[in-house]
């Protein structure tokens, strides 16, 4: 009997999440063995098309029944399908062996396990709809479905979308948001949502009725994004997604556009020639009306231009139009004289062009317009094409062309001309070129004159013009003027010295300006020449003569070099014979033995240069230079040269003589012969001799050299003869040990005497000590051009005085001789030709001199020169001019109101302030404060004079009031007037009250106020005119007389009036303040309550920074140029860093406490800048350069530490006052104590160290006041 199989289901359809379980019962039970077994892999659901309905697990056989079997039944996720359970062929047998037939289709199965949407029209039947647009008020509705199928148990959505792009259609108008709502800014969507077991759902779409007529317009609505709650899988299948709709118009349009623009083009139908290039000429407009819409519109009008063949009034090609604006433009610029309407026909042209406009509506209707445009003729003036500026080199010569006048294309006859304006007088002009020259007496030197400006006429038939132009003179290096020794004539193996000096319009100021390259060295010798004043000298080499040359190159302040030959002559002179051979000899001491005594024995040969040496040559001993001192003899052949040489019995030690040598022509040469009668037994001294001696000048590069020689009868056999046993006081010694050579450089400044001592080292280890003698003679330091001390007046560094007695300090030499001259000559108003002065610089360099009080400078100008002498030697300064001006302004104005062109009230000008000056330079004005008076009610302009009321209600309650107006000249001369004003001058109201206590405001920018009988109360009004200072809003401020005040609770800012413009006040992000300097200021005066004060930007003059009692500074500085400034810290662990800039004749005050002090290395000390460390452990660092400059350590003695990074950054000079035991100076990382400073005689390189013993509080003998604006600040504020 055939093996069945029956298959039941616990479901036979499966949802997503469910499991069944399928029964297998067989009608006989099988064999399980290793070879042949029921599993669950031999179960199978699937569809017709093989795709797998899910997975059977977990096949277990019944224990009572072993025929039937169980398993669990898994279905596929997201599918939905129907199928069949299979069981595959294998070795399965029953246990009768009966065979099992039905291997095929057992049970159907189903599977839904995912949820699909899709779109579909209302009616289901189409993706596509169209539908006709209407123009009714009211939307017009399309409806859509949404339906989901597959597993709807749970509750889903799915979002819809209108879209409208390239996707849609290419060919198509798209819809757009106002297809939708007249409002809508963006296209329609949503989400469709289904609740449970729901399966369809609706979409409507309102469209809005158009009334605009317009071609078919198409969008897309989407379905996306679909989603269940219980998290099976949803689809939207892609043909089931969307739906496109076309919306098409009712009726066809019908109605013509109308063409509401004029007829006529340009500015009434005119334009001129040559003109209006690609510009609107004319604005078509036109409204639109359709069959179904009559309220005229422009919208969807195009406007194009009809082009017409063989039409003289149609000129439409000529134009271009914009379809969309209706702006016709002119593509070319029209000529009068060559017109270009009808066809350019010249028979029918007559400069009248016409165009025909043709507007369009979204149906195709059209209209048209004739517009005509005539072009009127002009008087065509030459256009100048060249530049309007143009520069020359200096020193380039006269007269040269400088400009060539270009023009575009100009068709009439012209002529050009230089207008009578600026310098023209100083050109000519080519009237058929336009080339234009300097005359031949106008030579170009940018230091006499760097700038022209000259004006070219362009004088045409049909009009004229002109071209402004500007001539700039280049600055070019000019050569320096050399002059002095610049030949000379030597004999042979003879040097020759001589000097040079120069000039040099660049100035040759910086002390260093002569040099010798090495590739311009002489061929036949050397030569060396001093860097300041020009000295040199030429050795020519051993024996020769002819000619040979060097060349000096200048170099100027700003670094232009010129070069100059010396030629040097040298003369032949006879050459005196060389010797050699056997110039020294060595033997035992005579013990009076002549058998054992042996005489020590030699033979000299010599040769001559020149060749002459025969037989009347012959030797002999040089007279006198027998060895007679030590008791010994000696004897030399005549003819041969041999020598014997006899000490004195028992001697021992070096001895010499000389021998001579007379050639034929009577040359002769001397040969010392040297001794040493040496016992081994003893150690005699070495015999020094050669170069014991040297001299030079201050400050040259050239080291001063010469060669010592030494003789020794224990041997001086080894390289390492020579050795400095004690080095140079002033100046830095060395010696070759093996040849003798000594070198000596003094140090910088050095002049006078100095020494130091060789020691020669013999064989046997004694040694012999020989001083060299040094002479260093001194040069003269430049002198600086004077200050003038007393500059009065309103700034202090206009030099301009009021001061007949001026005074003038400067720098020069220490200890030099310094003569002020003050030069008068061409003055009217003196009959004096020159003042002199006479003083002595300090130890510092620094002078100080005052014009007595029985002479007195009547007004005028003066020029001022210093000349310094020391050592016989002078230098002369810069010259300086300044203006004495004593007289003083004349007020004119009267003592009544003026007044303005303004009413009476707040802020109305009330006096006008005038006053004459002899001097051309304008005056300030201001109001005298603390007088007694009106003064704080009223405002002046610093300017103008321009004087005005604080506030319109009355500050104080008066009939009358007065004020004193003050008027000051450059000089600081003033004048004053008394300014009395009523009630009626004010425009005030009459008092409300008799007893009324006065109320005045603080400052202008905080007016006062009082009741006043109309108006709006409490009403303020700005000062005379705005405070141009730029602060940060937390300042608050005010103007009190000619200063500006700026106040915040970081500081205090104070600056003249007229210097608002020069700086910015901010307030950093650390609290501080920062100070943004954008010109050069003048008389600042900070008082800051923050640790933080920043400078930067350009230069800062004449000004103090405080910081307030207790305060620990931190102050930046990166300004361009500091310049006698005082930065004035108090008690604390202050900090004080200059990155950058010139600090220039200030002062550092560090205070009391554990202070750094940072010169970066981008900064500059300079003329006599004082650091003042003050009391505490304070540290100094110098990155940057000094030129002249003073630090004081303080009395307290408390390691105060001085870095400089290098030697080399010190150039001119730097001292360092009150140098106590326990404070320390590291240069190149090399500590200097006291101790160490003492024996460098207290000079390292250009450092000078004053120790704290000589330099205590009360010693006059340094006073640096001159240029050093010292200051201690005490308790307090104090303004200086």
């Amino acid at each position: 009997m055939a093996l069945t199989l029956e298959i039941t289901s616990s479901a036979s359809e499966l949802l997503n999440g469910e499991t069944a379980t399928f029964t297998f019962n067989f009608s006989e039970e099988l064999v399980l063995n290793e070879t042949s077994a029921f599993t669950s892999s031999d179960i199978s659901a699937k569809t017709e098309d093989g795709i797998s309905l899910g997975n059977f697990s977990d096949l277990q056989q019944n224990e009572t029944d072993p025929t039937i079997y169980t398993a669990k039944f898994t279905p596929t996720e997201n599918l939905i399908a129907s199928g069949n359970v299979y069981i595959a062929f294998n070795s399965v047998r029953t246990v009768s062996g009966v065979g099992w037939e039905n291997r095929d289709a057992l049970s159907p199965v189903s599977v839904i396990t995912k949820t699909i949407y899709s779109l579909s029209n209302s009616e289901g039947t189409s993706d596509a709809i169209t539908l006709a647009e209407g123009t009714e008020d009211s939307a017009k509705p399309i409806t859509f479905k949404v339906s989901r199928s597959g597993d709807t148990r749970a509750a889903g959505s799915v979002n819809w979308n209108v879209i409208a792009d390239n996707s849609v259609s290419t060919t198509v108008a798209l819809a757009d948001a106002s297809d939708f709502s007249p409002e809508a800014t963006q296209l329609p969507g949503g989400v469709v949502n289904f609740a449970e077991n729901q399966t369809d759902q609706t979409i409507t779409v309102n469209i809005s009725q158009d009334k605009i007529y317009e071609a078919n317009e198409i969008f897309r609505l989407t379905l996306s994004e679909a989603s269940t709650t219980n998290g099976s899988t949803s689809e939207i299948p892609a043909e089931q997604s969307s739906i496109d709709v076309t919306l098409t118009t009712d009726d066809p349009d019908t109605i013509a556009p109308v063409i509401t623009s004029g007829d006529k083009a340009g500015a009434d139908g005119f334009i001129q020639e040559n003109s209006h290039h690609n510009e609107i000429i004319y604005s078509a407009t036109a409204t639109d009306t359709t069959d179904q819409i009559l309220t005229p519109s422009s919208a969807n009008v195009t406007f194009s231009l009809k082009e017409e063949n063989f039409n003289s009034q149609n000129d439409s090609e000529l134009f271009s139009i914009d379809e969309l604006t209706g702006d016709v433009t002119l593509p070319f610029d029209p000529d009068f004289e060559n017109p270009r309407d009808a066809g350019s026909n010249p028979d029918i042209a007559d400069n009248i062009y016409g165009f025909i406009v043709v507007a369009t509506d979204p149906a195709g209707n059209t209209a048209e317009k004739q517009v005509s445009l005539e072009v009127q003729d002009i008087q065509l003036a030459p256009i100048a094409t060249s530049p309007s500026r143009v520069s020359i080199n200096e020193n380039t010569g006269a007269p040269q062309p400088i400009y060539t006048t270009q023009i575009e294309d100009y068709p009439y006859p012209m002529m050009y001309g230089l207008k009578d304006v600026n310098d023209s007088e100083r050109f000519t002009i080519d009237v058929s070129t336009g080339i234009v020259s300097l005359k031949p007496t106008e030579f170009p030197d940018y230091e006499t004159k760097n700038s022209y400006n000259f004006t070219v006429t362009l004088n045409g038939e049909e009009g004229n013009s002109e071209q402004a132009v500007a001539l700039t003179i280049n600055n070019v290096d000019e050569a320096a003027a050399i002059t002095g020794n610049l030949t000379a004539s030597t004999d042979e193996d003879t040097s020759v010295t001589g000097k040079i000096s120069a000039t040099d319009p660049e100035g040759l100021s910086d002390g260093s300006y002569f040099s010798i390259a090495t590739n311009n060295s002489p061929d036949n010798g050397t030569a060396s020449i001093n860097r300041e004043s020009g000295a040199w000298v030429y050795s020519p080499s051993a024996n020769f003569h002819g000619s040979d040359d060097f060349t000096v190159t200048v170099t100027d302040d700003g670094g232009g070099t010129t070069s100059q030959l010396i030629s040097i002559s040298i003369n032949p002179t006879p050459d005196a014979p060389v010797i050699s051979g056997d110039l020294s000899g060595t033997g035992l001491p005579f013990i009076g033995d002549p058998e054992k005594d042996q005489p020590i024995r030699g033979t000299i040969e010599v040769t001559d240069p020149d060749n002459r040496i025969g037989t009347s040559s012959s030797f002999k001993l040089v007279e006198g230079s027998s060895p007679t001192s030590t008791g010994g003899a000696a004897a030399i052949s005549e003819e041969t040269g041999y020598w014997s040489y006899f000490p004195q019995k028992d001697y021992r030690g070096p001895d010499t003589f000389a021998v001579q040598i007379t050639d034929a022509t009577g040359s002769t040469t001397e040969q010392t012969i040297l001794i040493s009668v040496d016992d081994p037994a003893t150690n005699e001294s070495a015999a020094i001799g050669g170069d014991i001696s040297g001299q030079g000048e201050e400050d040259s590069t050239t080291p001063i050299t010469g060669t010592l020689t030494a003789l020794d009868v224990e041997g001086l056999t080894s390289d390492n003869i020579y050795s400095i046993s004690r080095a140079a006081s002033n100046g830095d010694a060395s010696i070759d040990a093996s040849t003798g050579t000594w070198s000596y450089s003094p140090k910088a400044d050095f002049s006078g005497t100095d020494s130091f001592t060789v020691s020669v080292t013999d064989d046997q280890g004694g040694t012999t000590d020989q001083d060299i003698s040094i002479t260093i003679g001194g040069v003269i330091d430049p002198v600086s051009t004077p200050d003038l001390t007393n500059d009065s007046g309103r700034s202090s560094t206009d030099n301009i005085t009021n001061a007949t007695n001026p005074s003038f300090s400067g720098s020069a030499d220490s200890g030099a001789d310094v003569e002020v001259r003050i030069t008068t000559s061409g003055n009217p108003n003196t009959s004096t030709s020159t003042f002199s002065l006479v003083g002595v610089a300090n130890s510092l360099g620094v002078w100080n001199l005052t014009l007595g009080d029985d002479v007195a400078l009547t007004d005028g100008t003066y020029t001022v020169t210093a000349t310094s002498t020391i050592d016989g030697e002078t230098a002369t300064s810069d010259p300086l001019t300044i203006t004495v001006d004593t007289t003083s302004p004349v007020i004119t104005s009267g003592a009544t109101p003026t007044g303005g062109d303004d009413t009476p009230g707040s802020q109305s000008i009330i006096y006008k302030t005038v006053a004459n000056d002899a001097s051309p330079l304008p005056l300030k004005f201001s109001l005298k404060p603390d007088n007694d008076d009106d003064a704080a009610a009223f405002t002046i302009n610093p300017d103008s004079g321009d004087i005005r009321q604080n506030s319109q209600q009355a500050i104080e309650v008066k009939t009358d009031y007065a004020v004193t107006v003050v008027a000051t000249d450059a000089a600081g001369n003033a004048d004053e007037q008394l300014i009395a004003l009523t009630r009626d001058d004010l425009g005030q109201s009459a008092p409300q009250s008799t007893d009324q206590t006065p109320t005045f405001a603080a400052t202008p920018s905080q007016p006062a106020s009082s009741p006043s009988s109309g108006g709006a109360a409490n009403e303020s009004a700005p000062s005379f005119e705005a405070i141009t200072l730029e602060t940060s809003a937390g300042f608050e401020k005010s103007q009190s007389g000619d200063r500006i005040l700026a106040k915040a609770p970081r500081g205090d800012v104070s600056i003249p009036s007229s210097q608002t413009e020069k700086l910015k006040v901010l307030e950093s992000a650390d609290d501080g303040i920062e100070i943004e300097l954008t010109d050069t200021l003048i008389d600042l005066d900070l008082t800051s309550r923050s640790s933080n004060v920043v400078f930067g930007g350009r230069k800062l003059k004449s000004s103090t920074v405080r910081f307030e009692e207790g305060l620990t500074a931190d102050l930046v500085s990166t300004a361009e140029l500091v310049e006698k400034t005082s930065f004035l810290m108090t008690e604390g662990k202050d900090k004080a860093t200059f990155n950058s800039g010139v600090i220039k004749k200030s002062t550092i005050e560090a205070g009391g406490g554990k202070d750094d002090i940072l010169i970066g290395e981008d900064a500059t000390l300079t003329n006599k800048t004082m650091v003042d460390l003050g009391s505490g452990k304070d540290k100094l660092t110098i990155e940057g350069q000094v030129k002249k400059a003073q630090i004081d350590l303080g009395d307290d003695n408390q390691k105060d530490k001085v870095f400089v990074d290098s030697l080399d950054l010190i150039t001119k000079k730097l001292v360092i006052k009150s140098f106590g035991q326990k404070d320390k100076l590291v240069i190149d990382g090399e500590t200097y104590n006291k101790t160490a400073i003492e024996e460098e005689d207290q000079r390292i390189g250009k450092i000078r160290v004053r120790f704290l013993d000589a330099t205590t509080n009360g010693s006059s003998n340094d006073d640096d006041s001159s240029d050093i604006t010292s200051v201690i600040a005490s308790n307090g504020f104090d303004f200086l």
